[in-house]
């Protein structure tokens, strides 16, 4: 969704004036007209006056009196009654109790990024802009619209983040899955194409590698977009069927690190693979540790897993690993022998990854999950940050 900048008058004239000018021009009186067209004096005086529209009927008579084509007459007629209807609706929309609510919503991110067009909300047009970005005719068709969002959200354990930025970061993610090309989602591809995209799991995450995943996202029916910096949101990420063959898959890189990316990415792929029912999935805690989660967000922690890294691999390495976990944790901050034997981690952790070919911080994170790494380590090296902005 993008402003247009175009001159959009801000009045209507309504046809009955520029009649009077034609009557004035001709010399032509109000009851010469009237006894013309057969309309009584009263209604072309009333017209005249703006206290009567111009019905197609009168238009068509006008045509034939005046020689001006009738559809003016209606296009006039049509365009100060959008207008005045228009500004009656502003000022129900403008009231005291809608604003309060529009109040909640990220204004300044959506001003910024040109979802609100500013003059028009200097103009005290706010609420009215916030309805056409979410494309609903108003305040009571936004729940049945996006009631979803708060229904699924859940609040984070900061509890600064609140239902509306929510709704905003998905909408922002709609409207980008509406402009980007897909193909109809097709299951087995789309699981085979997870596949290719994990190979690049190696490589550092920057907009090439992030292009190709895109592509064979969009390949197999799924659009990856990325929607970062909307305040409040709390979000991991979400999925959302815009309809039965086309799937959103949103990222909101609230974690600047690989390793969350990645986790992340095939945490919501395994919500379209494994629950393509649910027209809505928004992950605020679902990828964190939690004890509490439901069974959805358990089924697509294990998918995510069991992608990364297959499950007996993992606990083979960590059978192997396990002497020097226990010397870690045994020893002081400052001991010479933890220094060495984290040095020795790394280098295992090191060979891990290559031997299955993704990167270090994917088996550091999950050794972090697992709670047998703390998440206060030298070892952090081995992850690498996204420098990626904006909605990609």
């Amino acid at each position: 969704m993008t402003i247009r900048n175009e001159y959009v008058p801000n009045y209507a004239v309504h046809p009955g004036k520029i009649l009077l000018e034609i009557l004035e021009t001709r010399k032509i009186t109000q009851v010469e007209l009237a006894k013309r067209t057969g309309i009584s004096t009263k209604h072309i005086s009333q017209i005249i006056n703006g206290l009567k529209p111009v019905t197609p009927t009168t238009a068509l008579s006008l045509e034939r009196v005046l020689g001006t084509p009738a559809y003016v007459w209606s296009n006039l007629n049509a365009r100060y009654q959008l207008f005045q209807t228009e500004r009656e609706r502003t000022k129900l929309d403008e009231n005291k109790e809608n604003k309060e609510w529009v109040s909640r919503f990220p204004i300044a991110w959506l001003k910024k990024n040109g979802y609100i067009d500013n003059k028009k909300a200097q103009k005290g047009e706010i609420v009215n802009q916030v309805l056409s970005f979410f494309g609903v005719a108003n305040k009571e068709s936004f729940d049945p619209s996006y009631g979803a969002c708060a229904i699924n959200y859940r609040k984070t354990s900061d509890d600064k983040s609140s239902s509306e930025s929510v709704a905003t970061w998905i909408r922002v993610g709609e409207l980008k899955t509406l402009e980007k090309w897909s193909n109809n989602y097709n299951r087995d591809l789309f699981e085979s194409n997870l596949a290719e995209i994990k190979k690049l799991i190696k490589y550092d995450v920057e907009n090439d590698s992030i292009d190709k995943m895109k592509k064979l996202c969009a390949d197999s029916g799924v659009v990856f977009v990325i929607v970062q910096g909307i305040p409040k949101t709390g979000c991991w990420g979400a999925t959302k069927w815009l309809s039965k063959n086309k799937v959103m898959l949103l990222l909101s890189l609230r974690n600047r690190y690989d390793d969350f990316f990645w986790f992340t990415f095939f945490h919501e792929a395994g919500h379209i693979i494994l629950h393509k029912n649910d027209e809505i999935i928004i992950d605020t805690n679902g990828i964190e540790k939690n004890n509490n989660l439901n069974e959805k967000e358990e089924e697509a922690n294990k998918f995510a897993r069991k992608i990364l890294i297959p499950d007996d691999a993992y606990e083979s390495f960590k059978d192997e690993i396990e002497p020097i976990l226990n010397i870690i944790k045994s020893t002081g901050t400052n001991d010479q022998k933890k220094f060495a034997k984290t040095n020795d981690l790394k280098k295992e952790i090191i060979k891990f990854a290559e031997s299955n070919n993704i990167a270090p911080s994917i088996i550091l994170g999950r050794l972090q999950f697992d709670d047998l790494v703390d998440y206060r380590t030298i070892l952090n090296d081995l992850k690498k940050s996204i420098n990626i902005e904006g909605v990609y």
